[in-house]
C-alpha cells in the first residue's frame, strides 16, 4: 500500500474513534448534561421589553426640546430594590430624517432605521409625524426572577414634564432567537415595526 494510501486510512481511523468516542461520552453522560446550555452563551440568557407607543403626532413641532425620563427599578432575589434614573432629551424638527417605523425612545439614546436600511443609534431630532414607542430592554441570566421589575416614563413636550405611566412588561424571550440581542437589526425589525 502506497504512503499517501496508508495516511488516508489512519486519517479515516482516527475520525471514526474520535466520532465513536463522542457518542459514548454522550451516552454515558447524565440526562440533560448535552442539552445544558454553557453558561457564558446566548442560551444562557433572557430579554424582555418594556413598550409603549407614542403616535405619529404626539411630540409637537416647534416646541423646544422634548425628552422622556425613565425608572427602571430591578428586584434582586433577597427583595432589594435598586433604580436605575435617567433623562435625555431631543429635538422636533420638521427637516429631520424621515425614519423607517418607529424610532425607539430609549433609556439612553434614540435608534431608528435610515431609509437605506442602516440603523441610527444615536437619533437626536424627529419629524412631529414620526411615530415613535418608549422602549426599555433588560438582559439578564434566564435563572433570574423579573416578575418585580418596573420602568415607569414620563414624556416632556410643551415645557412640561407629564405623568409617570408604568410601561407593560412584554415576555421572556430568549436572546439566540431569531431577532435576538446578538444582532440589532433583526431585533428591530421583528419587533418594532421596522418594514422591510
Amino acid at each position: 500500500m502506497a504512503l499517501r494510501e496508508q495516511l488516508a486510512v489512519r486519517f479515516l481511523r482516527r475520525r471514526i474513534i474520535s466520532a465513536l468516542a463522542a457518542v459514548a461520552l454522550l451516552t454515558l453522560a447524565p440526562a440533560g448534561a448535552a442539552a445544558a446550555p454553557d453558561p457564558s452563551s446566548c442560551a444562557s440568557f433572557r430579554n424582555v421589553y418594556y413598550v409603549m407607543d407614542l403616535p405619529a403626532g404626539y411630540w409637537p413641532a416647534g416646541a423646544g426640546p422634548v425628552g422622556v425620563e425613565y425608572i427602571f427599578t430591578v428586584v434582586d432575589a433577597a427583595g432589594n430594590s435598586f433604580p436605575f434614573q435617567n433623562a435625555h432629551y431631543f429635538q422636533v424638527d420638521a427637516n429631520s430624517v424621515a425614519y423607517r417605523g418607529n424610532v425607539l425612545i430609549r433609556l439612553f439614546s434614540n435608534f431608528g432605521m435610515l431609509a437605506d436600511g442602516s440603523v441610527d443609534f444615536d437619533v437626536q431630532s424627529i419629524r412631529a409625524s414620526q411615530p415613535a414607542e418608549l422602549m426599555v430592554q433588560e438582559f439578564f441570566d434566564k435563572g433570574t426572577n423579573v416578575a418585580l421589575d418596573t420602568v415607569i416614563a414620563r414624556t416632556f413636550r410643551n415645557g412640561q414634564w407629564g405623568d409617570w405611566t408604568q410601561l407593560p412588561q412584554g415576555p421572556s424571550t430568549t436572546v439566540c432567537a431569531p431577532g435576538g440581542n446578538a444582532h440589532f437589526g433583526g431585533l428591530f425589525w421583528q419587533h418594532h415595526g421596522w418594514a422591510q
